[in-house]
């Protein structure tokens, strides 16, 4: 049987949910992350014009959560870029900090690091500066979440049904169920249309 993990990004009452290429999910963080400390944010939300996080000061510590509806391994990493020359942040979660560099001011993606989702529900997410060594400032603008090994299968969904897995999701979500069941959802009828044929050979 197929299997397929559903990320669905929510922070307080808003959720957010974008699609990145190769079965990876964006989650920008305006409007999704927030600073622990309030007080330390570097304006009054936290957030610079280009939608970004901007981390300099030991201080400097923002939060963003995701979910997961089961158990899942999953790849995490960021989308930023220096700020002023090469920095350091990381990233923290299920009890693991996972170091990522940027070298320069173009916005990139950086790995983080693979972290295993042991029960369903939301999971936090915390970038942070390094105790020491965190060079100059970052500039933070996504966190992105893959689910290891199931790169091939979100890829061969999105092939088939494209945006519309996000405009009609409740009008395709049986077919998807039924595919990744191994069903066909046409079965049912091709029996109906067999049975006919079948008793007038029998009669």
């Amino acid at each position: 049987m197929r299997c397929v993990l559903c990320l669905v990004v929510a922070v307080q009452a808003a959720l957010s949910l974008t699609c990145a290429s190769g079965g990876q999910w964006s989650i920008p963080l305006a409007g999704n992350a927030f600073f622990v400390d309030a007080a330390a944010a570097p304006s009054r939300d936290g957030f610079r014009r280009d939608g970004s996080v901007q981390l300099a000061a030991a201080a400097d510590r923002s939060a963003v959560f995701f979910r997961v509806d089961r158990p899942a391994t999953v790849q995490l990493s960021i989308r930023g870029r220096a700020a002023d020359g090469p920095g350091r942040v990381v990233v923290m979660a299920g009890g693991q900090a996972f170091p990522v560099g940027f070298e320069t001011a173009a916005f990139a993606t950086e790995p983080a690091g693979e972290l295993a989702v042991a029960q369903a529900g939301y999971v936090r997410v915390e970038l942070a500066r390094p105790p020491q060594g965190g060079g100059g400032a970052v500039d933070v603008r996504e966190l992105v979440v893959g689910v290891a090994g199931d790169e091939a299968l979100r890829a061969e969904i999105y092939a088939t049904h494209g945006d519309a897995l996000y405009t009609e999701f409740d009008k395709r979500k049986p077919a998807i169920e039924a595919w990744l069941k191994g069903e066909d959802e046409n079965e049912d009828d091709d029996s109906e249309e067999e049975e006919p044929a079948a008793a007038k050979e029998g009669g």
